[in-house]
């Protein structure tokens, strides 16, 4: 029988499994929060179930993390899919992972990729078609660099260089 996690239950689940909080998570609820959205937790990271042998499709693996609202409806923000991404120095992106943002993005609700600079302690904010053309441009300029996780699963990442984002902001401004 599956159940709905708390916040914190759902931190404790992800720092279990990682050995470390997920700290762009941690803060984009408190960035939710300060900025008068209601949200929930979406992506298949929230279930608390192993995945490891199922057969998923990678769009659905690649489900956003969150659903997110403002109460002060702008067209910005309106509803939306926001995927949170925490790092220090550079932030790992999946490419398979881009690939099933791709699909999500055509769906009729904005999608945004939120990154945090843990040692900064400040954020970005860019919308997932913005960060596609970004990461186009910076492939023809022959400046992405691609790495492979540890893990032996056949498992890449763009490397994404802070300066290639929005302005990073502290977690009161919009």
């Amino acid at each position: 029988m599956q159940t709905t996690l708390t916040r914190e239950e759902n931190n404790a689940r992800w720092a279990r499994r990682t050995r470390r909080p997920n700290e762009g998570e941690i803060m984009i609820e408190k960035w939710f929060e300060i900025h008068d959205f209601s949200y929930f937790r979406y992506g298949v990271d929230a279930q608390e179930i192993s995945l490891n042998d199922w057969e998923i499709p990678r769009i659905v693996m690649s489900a956003p993390d969150y659903i997110a609202r403002r109460h002060k409806v702008t067209q910005a923000y309106k509803e939306c899919f926001i995927e949170a991404k925490g790092f220090r120095y550079y932030a790992n992106v999946k490419l398979k992972d881009v690939d099933g943002y791709r699909n999500w993005d055509r769906i009729n609700i904005p999608f945004y990729l939120w990154f945090y600079d843990k040692i900064d302690k400040k954020y970005s904010i860019i919308t997932f078609k913005d960060f596609d053309i970004m990461l186009s441009e910076k492939k023809s300029e022959g400046v992405v660099k691609i790495k492979e996780y540890e893990d032996g699963k056949d498992n890449f990442y763009y490397v994404i260089h802070k300066e290639w984002l929005p302005e990073f902001k502290n977690i009161g401004e919009m």
